[in-house]
């Protein structure tokens, strides 16, 4: 029993010991990579994901296509096959960007990255200190990504954050947030939908409500900002993404370097979400594994992953690190208490 006291009253210094080793080892890289590369350290550079956003924003704001570039419109490169428009990402997102395209070009592109930044870093601080090895050890693993997307100003540095969000309020039962949260990332990012899967084979009809109502009212500001002419062009972009733009780490592109045929490769990102799918339909009385599934599958349906994309991850490691319900937690622990020779020595 003595031995059991003294291991129980370490554990905290040595989970703080932990902790500590993986942030400096975090620190040290978002240091290195701020110092070593460009474009990770001056977002104001042509062609960074900051600079495209802010471009998109003003070609809305001058009246001009969203997807294609005119006379006047602020540089952005094209990278064909990878991408093909000035802009991947879906209307609202350069919708959001309209009043920030309205300041000078490098105040609105440095406050946006410092903003996200500093966002994605309290988030990865704050994954260290749940008290968890498992999440912890992954923060480690997944360092460099995080690094990458901490400094990127992507929208992912947002994302970031607002997945460990959803699966936090989906544990404390907050409806509004939840919903909210996940029409938001449908609306920028398109395949958390998958979100959506999990709470309607989870039963969660009030999350559901407020995603339809969040959606129905980001889709009329999108309109109103964008036009439908917009979103039917993002339509054709997207297909084209999933495709012929495929990044390099992606599936698709890893099943073209083992010398897969095209229609094979062209079959991975469906195969990948209908198993992902499968898995969330299948897990659906476990909303932690289920929640982690849609995240994971997510990440490796995104045919565009870039350096930094498999931060996302992260978030799906949550639900190792607290109980769902503590209420749950404490009735186990009394449940186990009450065994015959429970809390002997």
């Amino acid at each position: 029993m003595a031995d059991r006291i003294v291991a129980t009253s370490r554990l905290p210094l040595v989970r703080l010991a932990i902790r500590a080793a993986v942030m400096t080892v975090f620190f040290v890289y978002l240091i290195a990579l701020f110092r070593g590369t460009p474009w990770l350290s001056d977002p104001t550079l042509v062609g960074t994901d900051a600079s495209n956003y802010y471009a998109a924003g003003q070609r809305l704001d001058d009246g001009h296509a969203l997807y294609h570039l005119g006379p006047g419109d602020l540089p952005v490169p094209i990278l064909p096959p990878l991408y093909t428009t000035p802009l991947v990402s879906p209307p609202p997102v350069a919708v959001a960007w309209r009043p920030l395209a309205l300041l000078p070009r490098d105040v609105a592109i440095t406050a946006w990255w410092a903003v996200a930044g500093i966002a994605a870093i309290v988030t990865t601080v704050w994954f260290t200190g749940l008290g968890s090895l498992v999440v912890t050890l992954a923060v480690l693993a997944l360092t460099t990504e995080l690094a990458i997307t901490a400094l990127s100003a992507n929208l992912n540095t947002l994302l970031l954050g607002v997945f460990a969000t959803i699966w936090l309020a989906r544990r404390a039962g907050r409806p509004a947030v939840v919903g909210s949260l996940v029409a938001f990332s449908v609306a920028v990012k398109i395949l958390p939908v998958l979100l959506v899967l999990w709470l309607l084979v989870g039963r969660r009809w009030a999350e559901l409500a407020w995603f339809a109502v969040a959606a129905t009212v980001i889709g009329v500001v999108s309109l109103l900002g964008a036009g439908i002419g917009a979103h039917l062009d993002w339509l054709d972009v997207a297909r084209q993404t999933g495709t012929q733009g495929i990044a390099p780490a992606s599936l698709p592109a890893i099943a073209q370097g083992l010398g897969l045929p095209d229609p094979i490769v062209s079959l991975v990102i469906p195969l990948t979400l209908l198993a992902g799918g499968v898995a969330i339909v299948v897990l659906r009385d476990r909303p932690g594994a289920a929640f982690a599934a849609a995240v994971v599958t997510m990440v490796l349906a995104n045919p565009a992953v870039h350096d930094g994309s498999f931060a996302m991850l992260l978030p799906a490691f949550l639900p190792l690190a607290r109980p769902i319900d503590p209420g749950e937690s404490r009735a186990a622990g009394r449940a186990q208490h009450a065994q015959p020779g429970a809390g002997t020595a």
